[in-house]
């Protein structure tokens, strides 16, 4: 099977060499690497064209126009020549051993829409001292079908990042890729969909690093006067699809964060999701207080 990764870059420079290493230290090497640039104002270009000189498998994409993370993202996902599709950060970095493992882990089941598994973050000023996100699997690799998901997820705090998971091309197609509307929580809500309809494998490895900074995509919108937009959007596009009593029961939402929780016990019309919603976030909040985060070695 074949994978391409997708990197979107606006103005990373100083961050793509850190990401572009650990691409191509991989023990598989990604078939294609397709950088897309959203018009980028500083040097990224030029650096890009530096690492595509040693690696042919880049594939350098150009927004004339900036366009925001999500069209860039969905441009790649169109653009993709590969059946397994993996998202990288510009400014974040993978881990040894992740495409191949959930390459092989998808090879080896047909029927499972996405392999992930473990997380760690860092901060800027210490970007070797990687702190382990918790995880309720323990040591075992687990087959997450698409009938044991909902229990899961309303038992556990299980979480998919999507730069630790690997996708089958296929499935991102037909939920439509990210949904613009949802900005942000985008590419969590296309990971539920993903997921629930054709399950998850979960291997217990860590797969990925996030950098922790104010400037990021996410932590900008959580101050955006649009914010209660995208969660109208999304509770409209749950009832669309006929997911209103799963998300509610589970308590999905809390996986969109503390504003969205809060959001939903001021709607009237949304006030059904919080009760769940926001007693699965005090479980999150719990595990991050309380459970063992010793650095990575």
């Amino acid at each position: 099977m074949t994978l391409s990764v997708i990197l979107p870059n606006f103005n990373h420079s100083h961050h793509l060499p850190l990401a572009l290493e650990s691409i191509f230290s991989q023990s598989l090497l990604p078939d294609e690497v397709l950088i897309i640039d959203d018009a980028s104002t500083d040097d990224s270009v030029s650096v890009i064209k530096t690492w595509q000189n040693k690696h042919p498998q880049i594939r350098l994409l150009q927004n004339t126009v900036n366009q925001g993370p999500v069209p860039t993202i969905n441009r790649g996902i169109q653009e993709a020549q590969s059946e397994l599709l993996a998202f990288c950060s510009a400014d974040d970095f993978v881990l040894p051993g992740f495409f191949k493992k959930a390459s092989e882990f998808l090879h080896t089941h047909p029927e499972i829409g996405m392999c992930t598994g473990k997380t760690c973050h860092f901060h800027d000023h210490t970007p070797h001292l990687l702190l382990p996100d918790w995880m309720p699997f323990g040591n075992a690799t687990q087959i997450l079908t698409k009938d044991m998901l909902p229990q899961v997820f309303k038992k556990t705090t299980f979480f998919i990042h999507t730069n630790c998971a690997i996708h089958r091309k296929k499935h991102l197609i037909q939920f439509g890729g990210l949904n613009p509307k949802l900005k942000s929580l985008g590419d969590w809500y296309l990971n539920c969909l993903v997921a629930l309809h054709y399950g998850v494998g979960y291997i217990p490895s860590y797969f990925g690093a996030f950098r922790l900074t104010e400037t990021s995509y996410s932590q900008k919108l959580k101050s955006s006067e649009h914010q209660d937009g995208m969660f109208h959007s999304l509770l409209q596009d749950i009832k669309e699809r006929n997911l209103e009593h799963l998300f509610k029961d589970v308590g999905l939402l809390s996986h969109g964060g503390i504003r969205l929780v809060l959001f939903l016990a001021k709607q009237k019309e949304y006030r059904a999701f919080f009760p769940r919603a926001f007693l699965k976030k005090c479980h999150f909040h719990f595990n991050k207080l309380f459970k063992s985060r010793q650095p990575l070695p």
